[in-house]
């Protein structure tokens, strides 16, 4: 609640509050003084609260109208010092009577007008220059396409007026929509984008602007994201695929993906020195990412723990042999060297498949051969139910597939259970007995 600004004064809020006592109490705010801290003051309305409730908020909008006729009147700018004033005049007029005759008010501090600062919507580009140069690929395309709504929102609103009820608002009105405009709402996976941009370009203010002093994105959540149980193929399914997938082109990246967990840009990205296969080992360290339409192919992996060497399994190995062999063969017979710097998934020539290719030959692979649809990505939740219905743990699951975070691995624990429980009963079988005869049978 608030009234409106005069004399270029911010304007006088106030909210009512229980205090965890037996009375409502008045809570005002009007900006900052000029040293930084908030001018603030809280007064009592004298109302039970019982039964009070809208009495108390009328009381709150009475006594801001006085605080801000009284400022305008006296140029006080504290708000203590003008609820200790208005207890000596207790109406405007007595104030008006008060300063013609005395003039003893007439020598009070002005207000110095507080500085609105920058636009949120320029704070959103500040950021995003600056973000750009820690992400990459998809990633800053996503949050780019997030700011746009963001930008549009709250466009020409200072990022000093910007609040947690903004924000709150601002996640409602995007997942309800607007029918009237024709405006769909947004899924809550969307909008965790949307918070991202909001959460980090409020602490670059704060941090490294120093234009907030505050984060008003701190306290807010977005819609909560019900994340589901990956699918994925089981054994025999994984399988199957390894079998029908031969001769293909993408096969070499189904079989990344599928054995050893490999993310698309990790797959599509390999070359032959990342395998060994006299230590046996898989080295990822190459990827080929999209950002937009463009390709962009460069030694470095999504995040430092997905640069990792994984084991040749030993079942998969001849399948690498034999395709080392065979584009060697290729090279011969088109006349170009091989090297151990060429990528693993290319067509006959040499060239390298595309990602979005790998994509859209999977889909077609599956309908052509009438297996159930998972999508590519869903091959390396594959290799992590295999993992884990093996018995490894949590944290070696975690280190296989790259993760930066353990908790995107908890997604498997429930895997297995039903195994485990097999072996706990087995353990256990034989240990218990329980003696029944006729008598406590029943």
């Amino acid at each position: 609640m608030g009234s409106n600004n005069k004399d270029a004064f911010p304007e006088i809020t106030g909210s009512v509050s229980d205090r965890k006592t037996n009375y409502y109490h008045m809570i005002f705010n009007a900006g900052f003084f000029p040293d930084g801290k908030r001018n603030r003051a809280s007064e009592s309305t004298g109302l039970t609260l019982k039964g009070n409730q809208r009495k108390a908020n009328n009381v709150l909008i009475s006594k801001i109208n006085d605080l801000t006729e009284a400022r305008a009147i006296t140029r006080i700018i504290d708000l203590k010092e003008l609820l200790e004033l208005l207890k000596i005049y207790p109406s405007v007029d007595d104030l008006k009577v008060a300063r013609q005759n005395k003039g003893a008010l007439a020598d009070k501090p002005e207000f110095v007008e507080e500085d609105p600062g920058p636009l949120y919507s320029d704070v959103i580009d500040q950021f995003l220059r600056y973000h750009a140069t820690r992400v990459k690929g998809n990633t800053i395309l996503k949050y780019r396409y997030a700011a746009e709504h963001v930008r549009a929102y709250f466009c020409g609103k200072p990022i000093k007026q910007v609040t947690s009820l903004d924000i709150a608002n601002y996640f409602t009105y995007k997942s309800e929509g607007d029918a009237e405009k024709g405006i769909e709402p947004l899924l809550p996976s969307t909008l965790a984008d949307h918070r991202s941009v909001i959460s980090m370009s409020c602490k670059y203010a704060r941090r490294i602007m120093k234009v907030i002093k505050e984060n008003p994105a701190e306290d807010v959540l977005s819609p909560k994201v019900v994340v589901g149980s990956p699918d994925f193929f089981r054994e025999e399914e994984l399988n199957l695929v390894f079998e029908k997938i031969m001769g293909n082109p993408i096969a070499p990246a189904v079989i990344l993906a599928g054995a050893f967990g490999l993310r698309r840009q990790e797959a599509v990205g390999a070359k032959w020195n990342a395998i060994d296969l006299e230590s046996n080992t898989v080295t990822i360290r190459h990827t080929v990412t999209l950002e937009g339409s463009k390709e962009v192919a460069a030694d470095t992996t999504k995040s430092a723990s997905s640069f990792r060497t994984l084991i040749l399994l030993q079942d998969i190995k001849p399948f690498f042999v034999a395709l080392k062999d065979y584009q060697k063969a290729s090279c011969k017979m088109c006349g170009r060297p091989f090297s151990e710097d060429s990528y693993i998934c290319v067509w006959p020539d040499g060239r390298r498949l595309r990602v979005g290719h790998v994509t859209r030959k999977w889909a077609d692979f599956l309908a052509a051969n009438h297996m159930r649809h998972i999508r590519y990505h869903d091959l390396r939740h594959s290799s992590a139910s295999l993992l884990r219905r093996s018995g490894l743990s949590l944290l070696e699951i975690k280190d296989w597939l790259g993760h930066a975070d353990i908790k995107t691995t908890a997604r498997y624990a429930h895997l297995g259970m039903e195994e485990r429980q097999q072996r706990v009963a087995e353990k256990v079988a034989g240990k218990l007995h329980i003696k029944i005869d006729e008598k406590n049978a029943s």
